[in-house]
């Protein structure tokens, strides 16, 4: 049991909902005590009703009130609960779960999301968010701490019966108790494995109902191979889970076999102990409830153990993740470049790759210049301009913004003094507004500049502005092109002295893809604007090839 993980869920969930989170522990705390004390009751009742007589009958009467006044406290408890844990506690938790997740994304290094190992954890721990494994396993602690109450009351009572009832019960609930324990761990191990397969299968099922594959897969008659991958990847998580729940299946059956024999045996044993004169007559129907109560909470309290040791070790998912080394803080202010941007001795290796994707020994980047970074697919390129602007932080080596260290810079300054614009930018299903404010914030108010910019870029500059873009919510589709116009267009908007391009053009085609370069060279006078491509027409002002 990952008990480090129960102590961490209870802190965290009273961190997020301190008040609700205690009344629905002290409602599950009450709730076992009625259960137990409610069953002890009932036996008194048909211990009295065995000799029911004249002067029995107020004693049988008010046991009978105090039994109806646990169970409506019981219900009322219940209730109580269910208000607190639906209101209070699970939708707080799932946004503020949501919320410390984002923030720790944008907290963490960007090659973290290129490190497929690293976003495999990254992955399980926004799955453990989304299924809200976390508020589960508090739910699944609770309950079965008001199991484990209500089944230690129980045999306190029986206890008092005969002792011979304790060895009965337990041997028919722990082989229960370890079959849940070990399904518990055989499904998180076997969901662990499966991940890489999970990713893959949904992927190629969403390739499915995409406009883009719909039309290649048309003109290339690609769908059957898709979906021969797809169907081998289903096929092969589907046979693991069957084959798991094939093998839990059968141990449960053997499990219940052996509840319905210890049941029976406990029948039987009340039976001899009322012919011995071992206990009273009434006590037989007493024993024998008490008796299924403690099995049936008991078999309640192992299960939720079972699902319990998957929860938390699923939970560690998502705490492993709010542990991951985030990207160091960066103090120091930058207001612009006045000599430029030098490298030295720059190297740079992605995670799991033994060959450095970049290794630069001198780079040097004057301010106010234009500058065009050419060479080959797989040459670094794209590398160098993550690490340029402080993406990346290189293996060896230093790059720095007049003189200063850019591992030192603020994200908030560097973000101010720069702008980017990739083939690989975010299409915004927003309005027009929306997608030039997100890049350039000032600008968002501004009705003449984003115009200007829309007819920078080659966008229709009368267009609404604040028009929904994209099918998905009921707005107007874009072309792959158009897309990147209104990202150009964003960029164009931005006050920054440094400008980084990758194949920002990619999508145009060549007089288009001039026109706005052009565009770019006119408003990026004074600034340093760096690109990995440009047509051969332009004349940048030095060439660096890598």
């Amino acid at each position: 049991m990952e008990f480090r993980n129960a102590g961490k869920v209870f802190r965290i969930i009273f961190r997020s909902a301190p008040g609700p989170a205690a009344v629905c522990a002290l409602c599950s705390l009450v709730y076992a005590l009625c259960a137990s004390v409610g069953t002890g009751l009932m036996a008194e009742i048909l211990t009295e009703a065995e000799t029911l007589c004249g002067e029995t009958l107020p004693r049988v009467m008010l046991l009978a009130l105090f039994y109806l006044l646990v169970q409506a406290a019981r219900h009322v408890f219940n209730v109580v609960q269910d208000l607190c844990w639906n209101v209070g506690v699970e939708e707080k938790c799932r946004f503020r779960f949501q919320a410390r997740l984002a923030e720790k994304a944008a907290a963490l290094p960007y090659i973290d999301f290129e490190d497929g190992r690293r976003h495999d954890g990254i992955l399980r721990a926004r799955e453990c968010v989304e299924r809200m494994a976390v508020t589960e396993s508090y739910t699944a602690l609770l309950a079965a701490a008001e199991s484990a109450v209500t089944v230690a009351g129980l045999l306190a009572a029986m206890a008092v019966y005969s002792v011979w009832y304790l060895p009965v019960i337990l041997l028919s609930l722990v082989p229960y108790l370890l079959s849940r324990l070990a399904a518990g761990k055989e499904f998180y191990r076997l969901r662990w494995f499966q991940a890489p397969h999970i990713r893959k299968r949904n992927y190629y099922y969403s390739l499915f109902v995409s406009p883009a594959f719909q039309k290649e897969q048309r003109i290339f008659g690609s769908g059957d191979y898709f979906r021969t991958r797809w169907e081998r990847e289903r096929d092969r998580t589907a046979r693991e889970t069957v084959s798991f729940q094939t093998k839990d299946s059968g141990r449960l059956a053997c499990c219940e076999a052996l509840i319905a024999a210890g049941y029976i045996a406990g029948i039987v044993l009340s039976f001899l102990l009322v012919r011995n004169g071992s206990v009273a007559a009434g006590v037989f129907g007493a024993g024998i409830y008490a008796f299924r109560t403690a099995q049936n909470s008991a078999q309640a309290f192992f299960s939720l153990y079972g699902v319990l040791e998957e929860n938390l070790m699923r939970t560690g998912d998502f705490f492993d993740f709010l542990e991951l080394e985030e990207e160091p803080k960066r103090d120091c202010p930058v207001t612009g470049l006045k000599d430029g941007i030098r490298a030295r001795n720059l190297r740079f290796t992605y995670p799991n790759v033994g060959v450095p994707a970049l290794n630069i020994g001198e780079l040097m980047v004057p301010a106010g210049e234009r500058v065009v970074v050419v060479g080959e697919n797989g040459s670094g390129k794209s590398t160098l301009l993550k690490l340029l602007t402080g993406l990346y932080t290189p293996d060896a080596g230093e790059i720095l913004y007049d003189g200063q260290d850019l591992g030192a810079i603020s994200r908030e300054s560097l973000s101010e003094l720069t702008g980017a614009v990739s083939q690989e930018h975010v299409s915004y299903h927003l309005s027009v507004r929306d997608n030039i404010g997100i890049r350039a914030p000032k600008a968002a108010a501004s009705d003449g500049r984003i115009r200007e910019a829309l007819a920078g870029a080659g966008l229709d500059p009368s267009a609404d502005l604040d028009a929904w873009l994209g099918r998905e919510f009921g707005g107007r589709e874009l072309s792959g092109g158009q897309w990147q116009r209104l990202a150009i267009a964003g960029v164009l908007c931005r006050d920054c002295g440094l400008l980084f391009l990758d194949e920002p053009t990619s999508a145009l085609d060549p007089n288009a893809e001039y026109d706005i370069l052009k565009r770019f060279m006119d408003v990026s006078a004074g600034r340093t604007w760096e690109t990995e491509r440009m047509p051969a027409s332009s004349q940048p002002l030095t060439l660096l090839r890598t």
